[in-house]
């Protein structure tokens, strides 16, 4: 019985995600919720400032003032480096507005691995270095999240044309990122949030203009029980933290991206044959990863005839858009209707 011990219930700070699509109220939610909840606010601002358009705004009798940073690149280390600031100012809460752009942003993970899906353990490492310190750091975090943009016709309407609604459908973040989150608030365009993750079972389902409601909700729940215990000693002297580059220093070449693997290009890797590269492409397939149609769009997208045999180049660019779309990203421009067909090759 060594490696268990009874279990406590302990205070913790909270982990949000905030989703939904442009103009749902994304970045004043997360700043009135954390004006709810501490004075020392602190925003990463990947929307060209515009949370700093809320400064000094009164809402529910609580003043909007907080710190303010923009990025302008999005490579995770970006984030990383802030986040740290932040912690060492002593935040009460860190807002990511949005934690979308270290995905899909420039110098995000994607643009990180670029065409050749061997640059994927690089992606992948940095993406995990991103989320490892959100859930390290000692004070709240919510990050925003912008959302795949569906339109939907009321069935009610007579125009049967006429668009009425714009909804959010999928976060545009690595496949399964919502885990990492005690909550996830889905905003319409309405301005108000379904809760569709939560481990708080006090909230509500769905709040009109989340702001007072559901924070204090939240807040009983996070500081229930015992004093979160201090981390352990190690066991031996840490080595010395690795100060993260200076934004000013971080190149931003065209159109290469910032982090590259050394030795490793979009060109056809050398060390891997064309039969092999084949037998990849034919089990993503044989696995229904992507369907038919859309191997097709990829073909036509890449101006090739459905006749010609795809060279060690294409194949690797096709491995790396299916391992892009397997991991959250999206796949050209295809319609809504038949990414989610479900057909398979």
């Amino acid at each position: 019985m060594a490696s268990f011990q009874q279990a406590v219930r302990r205070q913790k700070k909270l982990r949000l995600a905030i989703e939904g699509p442009s103009g749902s109220g994304k970045t004043f939610t997360a700043l009135l919720m954390a004006a709810h909840i501490g004075q020392k606010i602190f925003v990463i601002d990947t929307e060209f400032g515009s949370a700093s358009l809320y400064a000094g705004e009164v809402v529910d009798g609580i003043r909007l003032e907080f710190q303010h940073a923009t990025l302008s690149t999005f490579a995770p280390q970006n984030y990383i480096h802030l986040m740290n600031e932040a912690k060492n100012a002593g935040a009460d809460v860190i807002i990511m507005d949005s934690l979308s752009h270290a995905w899909a942003g420039k110098f995000g993970v994607l643009e990180i691995v670029g065409k050749n899906y061997r640059n994927w353990d690089e992606g992948t490492r940095q993406q995990n270095d991103l989320i490892n310190t959100i859930l390290a750091l000692p004070c709240h975090v919510i990050a925003t999240l912008r959302s795949k943009t569906e339109y939907v016709f009321d069935p009610s309407e007579k125009d049967k044309n006429k668009v009425v609604t714009k909804v959010g459908t999928k976060a545009i973040q690595r496949e399964g990122v919502d885990y990492e989150f005690d909550v996830v608030m889905m905003m319409s365009k309405n301005h108000d949030a379904e809760i569709t993750k939560t481990r708080c079972r006090e909230l509500s389902q769905f709040y009109s203009k989340p702001g007072r409601e559901p924070t204090e909700t939240l807040l009983k729940w996070l500081n229930a029980g015992q004093p979160s215990a201090p981390a352990p000693a190690p066991a031996t002297p840490a080595p010395a933290p690795v100060a993260a580059a200076p934004l000013e220093t971080i190149p931003t070449p065209d159109p290469r991206p910032v982090y590259e693997p050394p030795g490793v290009s979009d060109a056809a890797d050398p060390t891997v044959t064309e039969a092999e590269l084949k037998a990849d492409v034919m089990r993503h397939l044989s696995q229904g990863d992507i369907t038919r149609e859309m191997y097709h769009a990829w073909r036509k997208d890449h101006r090739l005839a459905d006749s010609q045999p795809l060279d060690a180049y294409h194949l690797q660019v096709l491995l790396g858009d299916i391992q892009n779309y397997k991991n959250g990203g999206g796949w050209l421009e295809l319609p809504f209707e038949l990414m989610s067909s479900g057909k398979s090759c």
